[in-house]
């Protein structure tokens, strides 16, 4: 249980301090620890979220990192394929990626709001609405996300 809460704070962490390409490997590599965690799926979905919307701004460089020589092989790759993703490329990932998971994630504020904001990325208002309404009934009690 110790080692989850380290684990999960370093995700957060990385996030939280915008290091997108950081918080997105660990999440992924995590999920294989802890494949039933929606807080998991949730990050996976909104790293994705906001390397779109980093992209759409022209500023996803200050979001992840570069390939070096000082990072393990693997994350260099990982780091060169998000390096040649493009906007579109994002959109159906994270669009996709979360509508797979949604049967993991649906009990889980953090990921449906990842879900909602997935959707206009990919031309999809109207699920965004039908998103939005299940978020309003269902987490009545949680701090509300701005749609």
């Amino acid at each position: 249980e110790w080692q989850q809460k380290f684990d999960f704070e370093v995700i957060a962490f990385q996030y939280d301090r915008g290091s997108l390409s950081s918080a997105l490997f660990q999440s992924l590599q995590t999920l294989q620890q802890y494949p039933d965690s929606s807080w998991l799926y949730a990050m996976v979905g909104n790293c994705l979220v906001k390397m779109y919307d980093a992209q759409k701004k022209h500023i996803l460089s200050k979001f992840i990192d570069l390939p070096s020589p000082n990072h393990e092989k693997k994350y260099n790759a990982f780091l060169e394929f998000l390096q040649n993703l493009s906007l579109t490329d994002l959109a159906g990932i994270a669009y996709y990626y979360l509508d797979k998971h949604k049967d993991k994630g649906l009990s889980n504020d953090h990921f449906v709001y990842a879900l909602i904001c997935s959707k206009p990325n990919f031309n999809k208002p109207d699920e965004k609405t039908q998103w939005i309404k299940y978020y309003n009934e269902n987490f009545k009690n949680k701090p509300a996300y701005k749609f």
